[in-house]
Order: C-alpha cells, then structure tokens, then sequence
C-alpha cells in the first residue's frame, strides 16, 4: 500500500497513537488489512500517488466518517488517473 500522508501511515501500523478525528477509519483499515496474507505501506510524494490524492479529495467531499467501498469507479477522472499510475506516469515534485 502506497499512501503520502506519514501520519496516517504510521498510525495503520501502530507506530503512533490514532488521532481521534480519524481513528475509527484507521480502525476499518487495520481491520481490512487483518484479512490479508501480506501487505506492507510506504510513503510516496503526493506527486508520485495523484491516485491517493484524488482519493483523499473525493473523500474530503463524501463528507463521511467511514470506510467507503467503490464497485465502479467515481469518475472517468480517476479512471484516467489510474490508468497513468499503472503506466508509472507521475507529475515532477514542486519544491519551493
């Protein structure tokens, strides 16, 4: 699993306590995660996952406090997007 957020990260992975705010989502996550032979996450620029980005921002506008499951895609946006993270298609890194 490939996420750009380092806190969240570290909180599936029990490194650090949960932040309440999101606690019952990483909670779904490690229950998820339970059923799982093998996984493992790493943390990758937001640049390098505009997938995760995309999702976080969906998220953002759900306006939901659980875990969301999609059996199509949300958009043709993202779909778009998919298909480039699966090529390795990635943006330059901005640095100030």
């Amino acid at each position: 699993m490939e996420g750009d957020n380092w806190i969240v990260i570290q909180a599936v992975q029990k490194q650090i306590p949960s932040l309440w705010q999101i606690a019952s989502i990483i909670e779904d996550i490690r229950n998820m995660i339970s059923k799982c032979e093998s996984v493992s996450f790493t943390h990758i620029y937001r640049e390098g996952n505009l997938a995760a980005d995309w999702m976080a921002k969906y998220g953002c506008v759900l306006k939901s406090h659980s875990l969301s499951i999609f059996t199509v895609f949300p958009s043709r946006e993202f779909l778009y997007i998919l298909v480039d993270d699966n090529l390795g298609r990635t943006l330059a890194r901005r640095v100030a």
